[in-house]
């Protein structure tokens, strides 16, 4: 299968071989000669997924933009979007509902281009896919130092998780998903400094514009409040959105004997999500955990146990479970 979609990518590239450029021709040729005969299996990210091949990067470098050699690039595997090849069907969803906007944006230095594809801030946090290509052979592990910066500000306090997936020895694809402790704008430029790939030092900076698109989010503001002894959870804020289910809540106790506590969330349809990252400002607290899959009619906040017979009673009292619709 992947053999007839190859011969057939050849014959659509030679179709718009006249005028090319013999240098563009030349990287073509050695990028379909070296396009293996399975496309790999994305592996299941830990928070994120997504970027472009080689192919991509290559071409844009050269500078040439015939439009007929664009829509011949949209059939080159990986071009168009990398977010529908992720273990992470959330970022599959994004892309068939339209929500993920094409970024396109390329950095080149120490003989390596990282080009950012695609981006989606949903409220949240953003979900950047990208693509690292090099000249040389690429090491097993090219995962990015990064500093992020929103319209020209370093950001204080985040969160960045990712994965990658090694396409073959001069690409790898992955994605990042960024988390931070306050509020972002409606719309901001986000800059991104890579300082490091892996071993290689270098300056790669990619700044895009990125817009919130909050029309698939719901939102609720229970302000449930439940008290154990001297300590008193207060759920205040639940958004679900394409990319996590963000939870805000007040955690009050005693500050001479503070339990470290964390929180299950789960639906009345009996699915758990699993945490993504958290942030915490004086006793209030922000989660972010994975998206449902489906709203739920209702959700329940609950302390996890502690395997300890008298705590977990303290606990059980802390449970709060809320209507969403």
């Amino acid at each position: 299968m992947a053999g007839n979609h190859d011969q057939k990518l050849g014959e659509a590239l030679r179709k718009v071989d006249n005028g090319m450029p013999d240098q563009v021709r030349h990287r073509i040729d050695e990028t379909l000669s070296s396009l293996p005969e399975r496309k790999k299996k994305w592996k299941r990210p830990s928070m994120i997924a997504g970027g472009i091949v080689a192919s991509l990067a290559i071409l844009l470098g050269t500078g040439f933009t015939n439009t007929t050699m664009a829509q011949v690039l949209q059939n080159i595997p990986f071009v168009e979007s990398v977010f529908k090849l992720a273990g992470d069907s959330t970022l599959k969803t994004t892309v068939e509902k339209g929500l993920a906007e094409k970024v396109n944006k390329s950095a080149a230095d120490q003989g390596i281009t990282v080009t950012v594809n695609e981006a989606i801030y949903d409220g949240t946090g953003v979900s950047v896919g990208y693509v690292v290509q090099s000249d040389t052979v690429l090491e097993e592990n090219v995962n990015p130092s990064i500093d992020f910066n929103v319209d020209g500000k370093r950001i204080g306090n985040y969160g960045v998780g990712g994965s990658s997936e090694r396409y073959d020895d001069h690409t790898v694809l992955g994605v990042m998903h960024l988390d931070v402790s306050e509020p972002l704008p409606n719309e901001f430029d986000l800059g991104m400094k890579i300082k490091k790939l892996g071993e290689s030092e270098g300056e790669w900076n990619v700044q895009f514009p990125v817009r919130e698109i909050s029309s698939e989010n719901k939102v609720i503001l229970p302000v449930e409040k439940k008290s154990s002894g001297d300590i008193t959870v207060i759920l205040e804020k639940v958004t679900f959105a394409p990319t996590a289910t963000e939870v805000v809540y007040k955690l009050k106790q005693p500050s001479n004997r503070e339990m470290e506590l964390s929180f299950e969330l789960l639906g009345s349809n009996g699915e758990h999500v699993e945490p993504l990252s958290l942030f915490k400002k004086d006793d209030t607290f922000k989660v972010s955990y994975e998206p449902f899959s489906t709203i739920p009619e209702t959700i329940t906040f609950r302390p996890q146990s502690r395997h300890d017979n008298e705590i977990d009673q303290i606990l059980e009292k802390l449970e709060i479970t809320v209507g969403v619709n």
